[in-house]
């Protein structure tokens, strides 16, 4: 059950929407769970109470929330898309003739990792 206004077919609508015109990442199956702090949800956009709990998401070098029961819609609708791996640093494509590398949440750009060093021995 989702705690949005919309009905589960709504929501999973206007998530495949958003994912189509990126507004929205590709779920890379990578979470934590935290209680939730009034924070709102990247999916439905309401706020993710203490009493529920909060999936955090690491995309293109930012943490998105959500609701347990939107990023499970979110996961669901996002399946198709990740055939083509999607880099964690940036959120664009990693294609396979490109240079790249495999880190434990996928793979990223070779320029996106080596920028990411860069920036922490700054």
């Amino acid at each position: 059950m989702s705690t949005s206004l919309l009905s589960e077919d709504q929501l999973k609508q206007q998530i495949r929407v958003r994912l189509a015109q990126g507004r929205l990442a590709v779920v890379p199956g990578v979470y934590k769970t935290n209680r939730g702090n009034g924070r709102p949800c990247i999916v439905c956009r309401r706020a993710i109470e203490p009493t529920d709990v909060e999936y955090q998401v690491d995309g293109a070098g930012i943490v998105l929330n959500a609701h347990g029961s939107c990023y499970l819609l979110w996961r669901e609708e996002s399946q198709g898309l990740r055939q083509v791996p999607v880099c964690r640093h940036c959120g664009k494509a990693v294609q396979v003739d490109e240079p790249r590398q495999r880190e434990p949440a996928g793979y990223v750009h070779g320029s996106c990792r080596d920028a990411d060093i860069r920036r922490r021995f700054r």
